[in-house]
């Protein structure tokens, strides 16, 4: 995903790598610069935020990878499309500064034409969603994963720059979810998949 994304809108909006494999122990974590994210490549809703020494220890402690490595979309979720893709972990860049969490830029893609945007973001210590047009009119749903945010939201700084890189990125796809993380560093994008909500 990271080289298609390279090669559509640019080295730039991919979140950097630190590490791909199977096996924890075989880190070099002193090539790893702090803070940064472990995960498996495969699955969603698994990881550890890594900000210092100790998380690294809390982590290899726990030893994930045994459970990571088993979980299978294929099987649980009926998205085909899993079947072969290699099942490994990831250690990546933490956008952001330690302990902020930041908005989630979901676009519903057709042909590379966002249809909505579903926004994730954090309002005092809590998510919230909210669906957008891409004019960034407030719609009238509620994709029921966290509380509605009932109040609108500023338009994004960078929404026309985020609507041109979905746009470049989804072209000839005939249906994909984009999610864009906006940091002060750029756009990044953060996943993109063909099962929103595992449908």
């Amino acid at each position: 995903m990271k080289d298609f994304i390279g090669e559509r809108v640019g080295p730039k909006h991919v979140i950097p790598t630190y590490w791909v494999g199977t096996d924890l122990t075989t880190v070099d974590w002193a090539t790893v610069p702090l803070p940064a994210v472990v995960k498996p490549t495969h699955a969603s809703g698994a990881g550890y935020f890594l900000n210092s020494q100790e998380d690294i220890e809390v982590l290899m402690k726990r030893r994930p990878e045994k459970e990571w490595l088993a979980l299978d979309h294929y099987k649980f979720n009926r998205e085909w499309a899993y079947k072969d893709v290699p099942r490994q972990i990831i250690i990546e860049k933490m956008l952001g500064c330690p302990g902020e969490r930041l908005t989630d830029y979901r676009f519903y893609c057709f042909d590379g034409e966002p249809a909505h945007i579903e926004i994730r973001t954090p309002k005092s210590d809590r998510m919230f969603e909210a669906v957008y047009a891409p004019d960034w009119q407030l719609l009238d749903i509620h994709m029921d994963f966290y509380p509605l945010l009932r109040e609108p939201l500023p338009r994004p700084a960078r929404l026309d720059k985020m609507l041109e890189i979905v746009r470049k990125i989804g072209s000839g796809i005939r249906f994909a979810r984009i999610d864009l993380y906006d940091t002060q560093e750029g756009p990044f994008v953060g996943e993109i998949t063909l099962y929103p909500s595992g449908i």
